[in-house]
């Protein structure tokens, strides 16, 4: 036998170096475990098993009845006839112009009584008239000119609310002649105030809405209405008649 024979074969790097993950690794949990719970987890998973079983079967049962109630449906309708269908048109479209003429009606109503609908006002009797009178008369009647100034703006809106409220000339007309007494000196309602006593004119044709209007133009220098009016309060202050004898 040779020496060569008792010398130590070189073994080759490749078959030296590994990593684990080359290697299989077997569970071996099964080796410490018990004979009797090897038995118990082999009835679980069968138990387990058949439930799943189970669950798969009732699944497709469910399928086929389902499947099988569509089919029925299917078999059993009927196409509703073209009659039926125009009777059932008709009468949706006459529900919807029922319907249609009530919200027309309501909205004429509303129309009505919101916009078209007159004021309406309120004739009193003598005593009545007395009081509102009175009431015109001995408003705002001991206020500065301060006071007035700085409350112009619900000084005319009250009298004209007054004004517009009562169907009676006499109440009109006094609530026009306060607006202007108190308003008069108010250079931003110079406008509104000659309008009041155009009114005025209109109403009475009298010596008192002929003077305001001739105070009124001669303060904003219009001389010829001023002259106007002037002619109408001397024709409207001149006696009616001439004396009869016997009267004095």
């Amino acid at each position: 036998m040779s020496m060569d024979e008792f010398e130590p074969k070189k073994i080759a790097k490749e078959d030296v170096e590994f990593r684990a993950s080359d290697i299989e690794v077997a569970d071996g949990a099964s080796f410490f475990e018990k004979p009797e719970d090897l038995k118990r987890k082999k009835k679980l998973e069968e138990k387990r098993m058949k439930a799943e079983a189970k669950r798969v079967s009732r699944e497709s049962r469910r399928g086929r009845r389902k499947g099988a109630d569509i089919a029925k449906n299917q078999s059993n309708y009927v196409p509703m006839s073209t009659e039926k269908r125009r009777r059932i048109s008709k009468g949706l479209l006459i529900c919807l112009a029922v319907l249609a003429g009530a919200a027309l009606i309501a909205g004429i109503i509303y129309m009505y009584n919101t916009y078209w609908k007159a004021d309406e006002t309120k004739v009193l009797t003598d005593e009545e008239r007395s009081a509102v009178l009175n009431e015109i008369e001995h408003y705002y009647l001991y206020k500065t000119d301060d006071e007035i100034d700085e409350n112009a703006k619900e000084i005319y809106a009250y009298l004209g609310n007054i004004y517009d409220e009562y169907d009676d000339d006499a109440i009109r007309a006094a609530s026009l002649y306060r607006r202007i007494l108190l308003l008069q000196n108010i250079e931003y309602y110079r406008e509104e105030v000659l309008a009041d006593a155009l009114k005025g004119e209109e109403l009475e044709h009298s010596l008192r809405s002929a003077g305001w209007l001739a105070q009124l133009y001669s303060e904003m220098g219009d001389e010829e209405n001023a002259a106007k009016y002037n002619k109408l309060v001397e024709e409207r202050s001149a006696p009616v008649g001439p004396e009869q004898p016997g009267q004095g």
